[in-house]
């Protein structure tokens, strides 16, 4: 679940992960913040800027593939909130990694 504010054009990208016990064991926890935490610094990284994003992941996260949650987050970034203009500088998440199954 994501919850979108817009802020100003010149105001950095912030991004707040709430990972609860209905996602799964403390292991199952910490995978699904690190794969949120690694999307966000791509997105802070690729210069998206204007918005606060509030991540809540639902139980099941942790058995979501790298690219379905790269998916949705981006899907939210497009999003219009309470129908104010989409971010058009949000990168689409195609094709990276993810940093779990590439440090094995």
């Amino acid at each position: 679940m994501y919850y979108r504010l817009e802020r100003g054009i010149d105001e950095p990208l912030r991004i707040g992960i709430i990972v609860a016990r209905s996602v799964g064991n403390a292991v199952d926890r910490n995978l699904v913040r690190r794969r949120y935490r690694a999307l966000g610094r791509q997105l802070v990284e690729a210069g998206v800027h204007g918005s606060d994003l509030v991540v809540r992941a639902l139980p099941g996260s942790a058995q979501r593939s790298w690219t379905a949650l790269a998916d949705d987050m981006t899907a939210a970034l497009h999003a219009s909130p309470l129908g104010a203009s989409p971010i058009t500088t949000a990168p689409i998440l195609v094709g990276v990694g993810d940093p779990d199954v590439m440090a094995r």
